[in-house]
C-alpha cells in the first residue's frame, strides 16, 4: 500500500507542479462530470490540456512514455483530503457504465484502501477515457485521462513511474 501511496503522490507532485489550461469545447469527462455534481465541495483540481501535454512529450526522454503521452487529450486530477468515504462511493457508483480494468483493495490497521481503473468506450484494446479511483476513509484521489489510449501501455506507465521512485530513493 504504500508504494501505492508513493506512486499517486509522485504523479499529483508533478501534475500540481504544472500549470496550464483546459482547452475550450473539451468534451465532457468523467473528473468535468464529478466536479459538476459537487459544485461548491473544497477539492484540489489539476487539469492538463493538450498545449501542456505537447510540451511534456516533446521533454520526455523515455521514448515508451512519450508515446504514451501524445496519446492523451486530457489529464484531470481531483483530490479530497475529507469525506473520502463519501465521495468514493458516489463516484464509484458514477462510474457504473465504465469497464473495470483492476480492482485491488488493501487493508492496514483500520485503514482501509480501494483502488479502481475503470475505462470507456474500449475498441480494439483502445480506450477513449480511463479513470483510476484511489479511496480511503478520509481521502479520495481520482485521475482522469482521455485520448486513444493503448490498454496495454497503462502496465507500461506504472512501471515508469515505479522506475522513477527507485531512481529517485538510490
Amino acid at each position: 500500500m504504500k508504494r501505492f501511496k508513493i506512486q499517486y503522490s509522485l504523479l499529483l507532485f508533478l501534475l500540481i507542479g504544472i500549470t496550464c489550461f483546459c482547452p475550450k469545447g473539451q468534451a465532457q469527462n468523467f473528473s468535468t462530470v464529478f466536479l459538476k455534481k459537487y459544485p461548491d465541495k473544497n477539492f484540489s483540481v489539476v487539469t492538463v490540456g493538450r498545449p501542456m501535454i505537447e510540451s511534456l512529450k516533446n521533454n520526455e526522454k523515455d521514448p515508451d512514455l512519450a508515446s504514451f503521452l501524445n496519446s492523451l487529450t486530457f489529464i484531470g486530477v481531483i483530490s479530497a483530503s475529507e469525506n473520502g468515504t463519501d465521495y468514493c462511493d458516489s463516484a464509484m457508483e458514477m462510474l457504473a457504465s465504465y469497464e473495470l480494468l483492476m480492482s485491488i483493495n488493501t487493508q492496514e490497521k483500520e485503514d482501509t484502501e480501494k483502488i479502481r481503473i475503470v475505462a470507456k468506450n474500449i475498441s480494439n484494446n483502445i480506450a477513449q477515457e480511463v479513470v483510476m479511483l484511489v479511496c480511503s476513509q478520509e481521502k479520495l484521489t481520482l485521475v482522469n485521462l482521455t485520448g486513444k489510449i493503448a490498454t496495454n501501455k497503462l502496465s507500461n506507465l506504472s512501471s515508469y513511474i515505479q522506475k522513477s521512485i527507485s531512481n529517485k530513493k538510490n
